[in-house]
């Protein structure tokens, strides 16, 4: 059994300490209203990951929301959406252990940028058109929270 699992692994009471002994957690590369993303190694082979730390107490309420996330990445598989490796919960704080994306975040290129020549937004919008498609196909309800969360 990998270090991860035997660590981690089916465990109700995991501490930031468990997640530091199977995780190199290094510096942020993206944040937001409830969650901080930073890069990440894996200590028992190397591999480069984004552990998304979400602070609990600011989804008082708002619940369902991770609910959502959790369930609508964790039945995905698209190329141009993030992937779901694993998730763990501490009593404060929520880790989801994700693919790394590089490339920084399109609302600050756009804002840096001003404005992108016609074909480089076409491209955009149509790979933003083929994952709808994807939560669309996948069921109503993912469709709905993607809705929700774009608007």
């Amino acid at each position: 059994m990998k270090m991860i699992d035997k660590v981690l692994h089916n465990r109700s009471d995991v501490t930031l300490l468990d997640i530091e002994r199977c995780y190199d957690i290094g510096h942020v590369v993206g944040d937001g209203n409830f969650a901080v993303v930073r890069e990440c190694r894996r200590r028992d082979n190397g591999q480069t990951l984004a552990i998304k730390i979400i602070e609990r107490s600011k989804l008082i309420g708002r619940e369902h929301m991770m609910q959502n996330e959790l369930s609508l990445l964790g039945s995905l598989s698209h190329p141009r959406v993030v992937r779901l490796f694993t998730h763990h919960h501490t009593h404060t704080h929520s880790y989801l252990v994700m693919e790394l994306v590089t490339g920084g975040d399109l609302f600050e290129a756009i804002a840096k940028r001003g404005k992108f020549p016609e074909a480089e937004a076409a491209l955009m919008v149509d790979s933003l058109r083929d994952r709808l498609l994807t939560f669309y196909s996948s069921d109503n309800h993912s469709f709905a929270f993607l809705i929700h969360f774009f608007f």
